[in-house]
């Protein structure tokens, strides 16, 4: 599930309705509740992500001289 989609379900969870008076206090509970969402997927990840690279991910060691040539090379034209 993407994180827009976290945030508009929580929402409508949490407020039980869309701000119908569109007062700063209403927006201010959906925006605390956006970013609530938000900050709990990155806490989410913080605590079982990795950093590290899968098998499936590692590239030959030809192809990667070629990627660091290519890289050089578009730094000097640049």
């Amino acid at each position: 599930m993407s994180s827009p989609t976290l945030v508009y379900v929580s929402r409508n969870s949490l407020l039980k309705s869309p701000p119908h008076q569109k007062t700063r206090s209403e927006w201010n509970r959906v925006f605390l509740v956006a970013s609530l969402v938000s900050l709990s997927g990155a806490l989410v990840y913080l605590a079982f992500g990795s950093v590290e690279r899968e098998p499936w991910a590692k590239i030959e060691k030809k192809e990667e001289e070629e990627e660091e040539k290519a890289q050089l090379n578009a730094d000097v034209k640049a």
